[in-house]
């Protein structure tokens, strides 16, 4: 910066620049560090050397949804095929990077794990890629919901556990029987998990 004779101050001029970022209140910070021209004036001792003004984010989070992975099936103690992928958008509608997005898994019977950490990141594109999901032992159906801070409501992936091949046969019977009377005798295929195995076709001797 340059001061001309008969100026007291000089003005700098600091380009502030806008993004699809959600990021952390960040700092600038100007410090004089020498003096040319003048021999007779020397720069203050800090801290009256330097300024500093803080930049606040205006990126804000204003929805989150499905962009990929729902719905889906895979078989019980399988990963599933796909990933689960959400989107983090701002009220324009702009999707949003760097925004904190949780996946929670929801069901209380059947149900997986994820593979990590299931908070991370959105990219650049404002999509948060859950990591590699496997189903647990349980048949059934849930959702696996995704969530990012201050907005509601969150969204939520439909997923199935569907059985195993089956691995052995079932027998149930009445515990008492009339005599001269007929009485039912039920066969069930089930997987290795003691699932239902629905998908059994064949002939029981």
């Amino acid at each position: 910066v340059t001061i001309t004779a008969g100026q007291t101050s000089a003005d700098v001029v600091i380009p502030v620049l806008n993004d699809n970022l959600i990021e952390s209140t960040e700092t600038v910070v100007l410090t004089l560090a020498s003096v040319s021209g003048n021999s007779s004036i020397t720069v203050a001792a800090a801290p009256a050397n330097s300024a500093s003004l803080d930049i606040t984010d205006n990126d804000v989070a204003a929805s989150i949804a499905v962009n990929s992975g729902s719905p889906q099936g895979t078989v019980v103690n399988t990963a599933f095929a796909s990933p689960l992928v959400a989107i983090v958008r701002d009220s324009g509608g702009v999707a949003l990077g760097g925004a904190s997005v949780t996946f929670t898994a929801n069901g209380a019977t059947a149900s997986g794990s994820f593979a990590s950490s299931s908070t991370v990141l959105t990219n650049a594109s404002g999509l948060a890629t859950a990591p590699a999901f496997t189903a647990n032992t349980v048949t059934g159906s849930y959702t696996v919901s995704a969530s990012t801070p201050g907005v509601v409501p969150v969204t939520s992936f439909a997923l199935t556990n569907t059985p195993a091949a089956a691995s052995r046969f079932a027998v149930t019977a009445p515990a008492n029987a009339v005599a001269g009377q007929a009485f039912n005798v039920t066969v069930t295929a089930r997987d290795a998990f003691d699932n239902t195995a629905t998908g059994y076709a064949g002939t029981v001797r």
